[in-house]
């Protein structure tokens, strides 16, 4: 008998695993996961099961509806996600942080808000570029970082309109193959591994240049464009004065601007 209790006891824990759920609030991702088999038969209860999901590796949806992702947190299997839409498609929730196994991501066409893809490190294919169709919608993504990202062999950003800043700088850019950053007329510098490489194999527009550090760049390019020209110096007192050493003065610049020195013996 108290063998038996024992069993029971230790079993209870297996039998909570298995009736985890995981918390799904999008009706058109639950809606998928049903019709995929790997709900828990519930329609539009906003939960599936977790022990379903967690060694699912394969999300695909032709003309995605799906704009609450919420939930693929516990997808720690997942290996290819792909969401497209044909008419432009506004995700406004979706953490891959959690989607340590993800190669292959497809978010063409789609609105979305800033991603996180530090913690993709095994991420290969990235694709987020923006085919108008028959409607007239841009891709408003803003910002790519896949420094984090050093097998990535293909990224493929076109066309999306609000990109601004994009950072490649991963230590292995000799593994990408395929890179399309073309039509993306707010994006002027690209940060990346070796600029000369880059310049000798990838194609960009003509007003997008690679840099090692485009944050330098735009510094250096900010001080270039600022007139320094000194107009005059003054005392505490607002007099106009040469250089007096051991004593504070301060500088006025043409841009307006004014800085405080001293300059000690």
């Amino acid at each position: 008998m108290q063998k038996l209790l024992l069993i029971f006891l230790l079993a209870i824990p297996l039998v909570i695993a298995a009736q985890q759920k995981t918390y799904v609030p999008g009706d058109n991702f639950e809606m998928y996961l049903e019709n995929h088999g790997v709900g828990d038969g519930i329609a539009n209860n906003d939960s599936v099961w977790t022990g379903a999901i967690d060694t699912l590796k394969f999300i695909s949806e032709g003309d995605c509806g799906i704009i609450n992702f919420t939930g693929i947190e516990d997808f720690t299997a997942l290996e290819y996600l792909a969401c497209w839409s044909l008419y432009g498609l506004n995700i406004d929730y979706i953490d891959l942080s959690f989607n340590t196994e993800l190669r292959y991501l497809d978010l063409s066409n789609t609105i979305h808000l800033p991603l996180n893809l530090s913690n993709n490190t095994k991420l290969e294919v990235f694709l987020c570029a923006y085919d108008p169709g028959p409607i007239s919608m841009s891709n408003s993504v803003e910002s790519i970082d896949v420094s984090n990202n050093p097998n990535l062999k293909i990224l493929v950003c076109n066309k999306a309109n609000d990109l601004t800043t994009l950072n490649l700088r991963n230590g292995n850019n000799t593994n990408i193959t395929n890179l399309n950053i073309s039509n993306n007329p707010n994006l002027n510098c690209v940060s990346v591994d070796d600029v000369n490489y880059s310049n000798a194999n990838w194609s960009r527009d003509s007003h997008t240049n690679f840099s090692n550090d485009c944050l330098i760049n735009e510094i250096e390019e900010t001080l270039t464009l600022t007139d320094k020209t000194l107009i005059k110096i003054v005392d505490i007192l607002g007099r106009e004065t040469k250089v007096v050493r051991n004593t504070l003065l301060f500088y006025i610049y043409k841009d307006g601007t004014v800085a405080k020195k001293i300059i000690i013996d």
